[in-house]
């Protein structure tokens, strides 16, 4: 059983996104981050954090997007970190290619 305290502990991340609003009516959109082990050989991408922003025609906006914690461990008879290079993607869903950095 989880407990709150290792939710509480572990470290927070938080991606920033700028997105703008090219139509011309207001809309909402959500930004959705994935996270992939790369020495993991399969195509296992995780959403790890997302948010929903309003925008009117032309608006710019910075978001900011709290990553989950434990989107980045594995639970092996307790929570343990997955080390290795991290592929953070944005995208909007998580079989598009996106625009991606590795952390």
């Amino acid at each position: 059983m989880l407990k709150d305290e290792e939710i509480d502990s572990a470290p927070s991340s938080i991606a920033k996104v700028k997105v703008t609003n090219t139509g011309n009516r207001a809309g909402s959109h959500v930004v959705q981050i994935y996270a992939h082990l790369q020495s993991n050989e399969s195509f296992e991408r995780r959403l790890a954090g997302f948010s929903k922003v309003s925008l009117q025609p032309g608006e710019r906006k910075e978001v900011e997007v709290s990553l989950e914690p434990l989107t980045f461990m594995r639970f092996k008879g307790g929570w343990q970190d997955q080390t290795g290079n991290w592929e953070i993607t944005l995208a909007e869903n998580a079989f598009e290619q996106g625009s991606s950095v590795i952390v």
